[in-house]
């Protein structure tokens, strides 16, 4: 017979309990970069909509027909710097065969506006300030990197730090298969 802890608990339990809950909390707080295949459940609703910085209307769903790049960013976010450029970079080399929409998390208007225009972005930034579409992608933080194809198709999420290479394994062939 296992031994029993005070209040028939086994043993053992006392023991696994705190290993495993150290091992989740771990794994909540250190979050290297993750590439994950996004399983068809993570289609964005097309009826995801927002306001950008200038105040137009951008929605999801209009988007539809071109393979699209959905950033989430903040600029308080370190991370978010460092990969920044690598999206304006991206955008350059893939031209109009590619949109992208970024999506600022927690920020200021003033703060995002200025993160983008430094960083030369020139694509819609989303103000997400009721959270639809962090609701509607789920991103675990920022950075958050979300691959779409020309159906709406999520096919790709990378979360954390990102390079051109891991962006360009997804859209290379949607990009090809389009023309």
């Amino acid at each position: 017979m296992i031994g029993r802890a005070h209040g028939g608990v086994p043993r053992w339990s006392l023991i696994a309990a705190p290993l495993v809950l150290g091992g989740l909390v771990v794994s909540m707080v250190v979050r290297p970069t993750t590439d994950v295949t996004a399983a068809p459940f993570l289609r964005p609703p097309p009826s995801t909509e927002g306001r950008d910085l200038l105040g137009g209307n951008v929605s999801l769903g209009s988007r539809r027909g071109a393979p699209l790049v959905v950033i989430f960013f903040a600029s308080w976010c370190g991370p978010c710097h460092e990969d920044a450029p690598i999206y304006t970079r991206l955008a350059d080399r893939y031209r109009r065969r590619v949109g992208f929409i970024a999506v600022a998390v927690d920020d200021a208007p003033h703060d995002a506006r200025a993160f983008a225009r430094g960083y030369g972005w020139t694509w819609p930034v989303v103000r997400d300030d009721e959270h639809r579409w962090v609701f509607a992608f789920g991103p675990l933080g920022v950075p958050a990197t979300y691959v779409i194809d020309s159906d709406g198709v999520v096919i790709r999420t990378l979360t954390g730090p990102v390079t051109a290479e891991q962006i360009d394994a997804s859209l290379d062939p949607l990009v090809l298969s389009s023309e």
